[in-house]
């Protein structure tokens, strides 16, 4: 339980800033100095500090049902399909509803929807990567915390606890989703490249095979040859399971079935002035006040001089946790910065070779082959530039998500 507290803790993610940018966060931090084009500081007063986590936070902006798409899926519309569509907040939302309206039943949930939630949260896990499978795992968690809190309902507890349940319980299960799209479309890159990949090999066979029939290949080279293509194809078939079956999970999470025909909209390229907008030691503050773990300690009781003293050293502990994991986050996301420049640097170079091949094939100047090895080394090359902008987009969203209150006061 602890590691997957931790992977939680380390994968905190952001505000919608297409749909829903953070109101500035104040001064640039000299850390970030250089990605604030022409060196002006960007101005406001930073992110509302206080001490609700039930306050209404960018993440919490929800759009309008009538204006989602209904065959596409945007990043900025989760957070919205979590409220609408996710079977598993629904059902609890509904719980707790029914628990407000009629307390005699605050303490059960009915079959029916034990049910349901045991079926929404029924994941497939094949061929998922370790890191995919804590995703799903935190989903299961935040679900299974639902539950217990709505077990848990009273007079007292209603509804300002219902309604901070319910608000973290969306933040958390948006952010799982999140975080499997940015996957999603890292590997659907890389699949392309397997695709090609096995493409190469293809031709690699036949080309063998003809050398063999004129005496200029030997049969262990042909052999090799359809080695190599086992491989690439077996290779590509992992990857397009693996990729199938993200979506099936995805599209299940958001309320429609796994074979609904839904286009998974481009996340992009990272909005670079949302890093010249980020002030360190304010959104150490914003952080530590939004915290929901912290909002937890503060709030819990302490008997005695003894009790208030540690229960003061725990919350002073856990505020200096918070920080301490916002100057990490706030160094990743500087090298990822660092990271997706090269892979940009990389990527128009690579650009530039595969017009050179381009125009050489058409000219008759390039064989197939070679031609087939330019275009994977492009794909490669794209692949890379496509992974390091979702790794800085992302480390955006968890730096951007611990200043709305998601990281663990742990420290990780």
């Amino acid at each position: 339980m602890k590691t997957k507290k931790r992977a939680a803790a380390a994968a905190l993610a952001v505000s919608l800033a297409a749909a829903f940018p953070l109101s500035g966060y104040a001064d640039v931090n000299p850390i970030m100095g250089d990605m604030n084009s022409g060196g002006e500081e960007s101005g406001g007063a930073g992110p509302s500090i206080d001490d609700q986590i039930g306050a209404v936070k960018p993440k919490d902006q929800l759009i309008d049902k009538e204006l989602l798409t209904q065959n596409r899926l945007e990043y900025r519309e989760i957070g919205s399909r979590i409220e609408y569509y996710n079977k598993d907040y629904r059902n609890a939302k509904t719980q707790l509803l029914n628990a407000y309206l009629s307390l005699d039943t605050a303490g059960a949930l009915t079959q029916e929807a034990n049910e349901l939630m045991e079926e929404a949260k029924d994941f497939k896990y094949d061929d998922m990567t370790p890191e995919d499978r804590e995703y799903y795992e935190w989903y299961k968690d935040a679900v299974q915390e639902l539950r217990r809190q709505a077990q848990k309902i009273t007079n007292a507890d209603l509804p300002g606890s219902a309604e901070r349940t319910l608000r973290l319980a969306r933040r958390n299960l948006t952010r799982a989703v999140e975080m499997l799209l940015i996957t999603y479309q890292t590997t659907e890159a890389r699949t392309a490249v397997a695709d090609k990949n096995v493409e190469l090999a293809a031709a690699m066979l036949s080309s063998k095979e003809r050398m063999a029939s004129l005496g200029m290949s030997s049969a262990q080279e042909v052999l090799a040859a359809k080695e190599g293509l086992l491989e690439a194809q077996n290779s590509a078939q992992t990857a397009h399971a693996g990729l199938l079956n993200m979506r099936q999970n995805i599209l299940i999470m958001l309320g429609w079935s796994g074979g609904d025909q839904v286009e998974f909209a481009p996340i992009g390229d990272p909005d670079l002035s949302r890093l010249a907008a980020m002030n360190l030691e304010e959104d150490k503050k914003a952080a530590i006040s939004a915290n929901t773990d912290l909002y937890e300690l503060r709030s819990s009781g302490a008997s005695g001089s003894a009790g208030r003293k540690i229960k003061e050293r725990n919350v002073s502990s856990a505020q200096q946790n918070v920080a301490i994991e916002m100057e990490r986050l706030y160094t990743e996301v500087a090298a990822k910065k660092q990271a997706y420049d090269a892979a940009c640097t990389e990527f128009a170079a690579a650009s530039q070779n595969m017009d050179a091949a381009n125009r050489k094939h058409s000219l008759g100047m390039m064989g197939e082959l070679e031609y087939l090895g330019a275009q994977l080394s492009y794909l490669n090359s794209e692949a890379g530039r496509t992974g390091a902008s979702l790794e800085l987009f992302k480390a955006m969203e968890d730096y951007d998500w611990a200043v709305n209150g998601l990281i663990g006061s742990n420290g990780g």
